[in-house]
């Protein structure tokens, strides 16, 4: 995955929350990736065509006569996002010959949680990941549709990967710590300690990966990467059997860059594309927003290259998505409920749940409601429960939640429209479009279920049912938000890609979210960072056995 541009093109994570007390102890999300999007479209199927889409049809091959520069290295790398980044610079310390183009004008970082196993920083808090249970957990969320073995893979080999990287980082003084607010019940469990997060200048603007990115770009100049900007990467070049070069468009004309080794697609994610979209996640249609920075730039350009010259989607179909209620005001395990008035859900839950059953919902509108007691419920609340969007989500390890954070969120979040505020239920109804008659008898149902310690509707758990009487009350918009699609091509464990056959396409290999096989059915969470984790492990791989590639 990539991440907020240095640039500050799209909406930041630093405007997301800028002005609030809660930058110290903020939020952002597994993978939350800065930015803010597109309006809610209605799912439609591709097959209400009979067009063929952009990627089933190759384009015609650029003519030897229209280039006017080859570039001859051992290993090209496309995308300089985490995976390409990581890629480029694992490949250059195997000692071999690296370029890295990227069409944008600059390398793109985004998010604050990076998933690993295994590493320094979980023996300096004496922390043990449960690797086997985790893996199973991680399959039976995905319905076993991926690939094992890519998932012991990853746990085999991150925590080497989130080490070599802190290295660099902690020269540069930046901090490698632990997340702590991950979720912890019964039904969404987040494995606490799993969760990796680097504390530099850019932690206060959650942008915590551009200390990262901008660290890996450094060293990758220093071992000599010859890192090509403003270069869109058209088409993939076949010799024979293997993939020999790609062709970048430039301003000033075409320019082949030949890898000898290997070329490596890290892409990033074709959530940009409606057409794939429609095609491989229509889910992703239901969403509030699409957040990605900057916005529209992930138009699946690796996925479609390779698809052109004969590689693979991976099987299960439709692709699984990370979204997440960031575009909205925080879930916290309060009342949900619709337009209608009606609750609809057990609320204890992670974001990534929270927003599946939310835009199940009439129009696809609902709310949390709450109290002026919520926020001396809300700590009671962190020990059996938390996670992204309820506690604290740039919470680290040892460092307690913030009452004066959350104030300032929640005036935050007010300003922005994103919270309403009364001082009766009819007219917290009358902000929030809903019935009141209804809204009323909701509530007046939800405070037995809290007298009585009981939830007989949905089952939540007694210890987070707190009524809902002492006025002011608020409501919070509950938007979903699509942060990346995260299906790919067919690879294998040395993330070589694979044709229909499955066999090896020679010479081309995929990390990031352009790679497939790894997440199936839907975005789990149990690993909050696994996105940004697979990326810097695969990628490191990739890298290396490009290097290593006899061609």
């Amino acid at each position: 995955m990539s991440s907020e541009d240095k640039s500050g093109k799209g909406l930041s994570r630093r405007d997301f929350f800028k002005g609030s007390a809660f930058v110290a102890l903020g939020a952002a999300s597994a993978g939350l990736l800065a930015g803010c999007g597109t309006s809610q479209q209605s799912a439609k199927s591709s097959s209400d065509t009979t067009a063929k889409n952009s990627w089933e049809t190759p384009p015609a091959p650029i003519a030897d006569k229209d280039i006017k520069e080859t570039v001859s290295a051992d290993v090209v790398v496309i995308g300089a996002g985490m995976a390409g980044m990581v890629a480029a610079l694992s490949a250059a310390e195997a000692g071999a010959k690296v370029v890295l183009i990227e069409k944008r004008e600059t390398y793109t970082a985004r998010g604050m949680h990076i998933a690993a196993i295994g590493t320094k920083t979980q023996q300096k808090y004496n922390v043990k990941i449960n690797a086997k249970q985790g893996i199973r957990d991680i399959l039976k969320w995905s319905g076993n549709k991926v690939k094992q073995d890519l998932h012991w893979v990853w746990a085999n080999k991150s925590g080497e990967a989130l080490d070599w990287v802190a290295k660099m980082t902690e020269a540069e003084g930046v901090e490698t710590t632990l997340w702590a607010a991950g979720y912890k019940g019964p039904d969404y469990y987040e494995y606490p300690g799993v969760t990796h997060m680097f504390i530099g200048p850019s932690a206060a603007k959650y942008d915590n990966n551009h200390d990262v990115l901008a660290t890996l770009e450094k060293n990758a100049k220093n071992k000599g990467v010859n890192i090509q900007y403003k270069v869109q990467a058209a088409q993939l070049v076949k010799s024979g059997d293997r993939v020999t070069a790609v062709i970048g468009k430039t301003d000033a004309g075409y320019i082949k860059y030949e890898g000898k080794k290997g070329i490596i697609l890290c892409c990033g994610d074709y959530a940009a594309d409606q057409a794939m979209v429609d095609k491989f996640c229509p889910i992703a249609n239901k969403v509030d927003a699409k957040v990605y920075t900057p916005v529209g730039v992930n138009t699946g350009d690796g996925h479609k290259m390779g698809l052109w010259i004969g590689a693979a989607m991976q099987e299960d179909e439709p692709h699984a998505a990370m979204i997440h209620t960031q575009a909205g005001a925080w879930s916290y395990c309060f009342l949900n409920i619709n337009k209608n008035g009606e609750r609809y859900s057990n609320e204890d839950a992670t974001p990534q749940a929270v927003c599946n059953a939310k835009m199940e919902q009439p129009d696809r509108i609902a709310w949390s409601v709450y109290d002026d007691k919520f926020l001396d419920e809300l700590p009671k609340t962190i020990e059996i429960g938390g996670g992204m969007f309820w506690d604290q989500v740039n919470r680290t390890w040892g460092k307690p939640w913030s009452r004066e954070g959350e104030e300032a969120l929640l005036k935050r979040h007010i300003d922005q429209g994103l919270v309403v505020k009364a001082d009766t239920l009819d007219e917290l109804a009358q902000k929030m479009k809903v019935p009141a008659d209804k809204l009323k008898a909701t509530v007046a149902r939800y405070n037995d279920l809290a007298k009585n310690g009981e939830d007989v509707d949905f089952g939540k758990r007694k210890e987070l049912l707190f009524s809902i009487d002492k006025p002011p009350f608020y409501a919070g918009s509950l938007k979903s938000a699509l942060l990346v699609i995260v299906g790919g091509l067919r690879i294998n464990s040395k993330m070589q890609v694979l044709d229909k056959s499955n066999n090896v396409i020679a010479g081309l290999y995929a990390a990031g979210n352009t790679a497939g096989d790894f997440f199936g059915q839907d975005y789990p969470t149990l690993f909050p960072g696994h996105s940004h984790g697979r990326a810097i492990t695969f990628g490191r791989l990739a890298g290396q056995n490009a290097a290593a590639d006899k061609a």
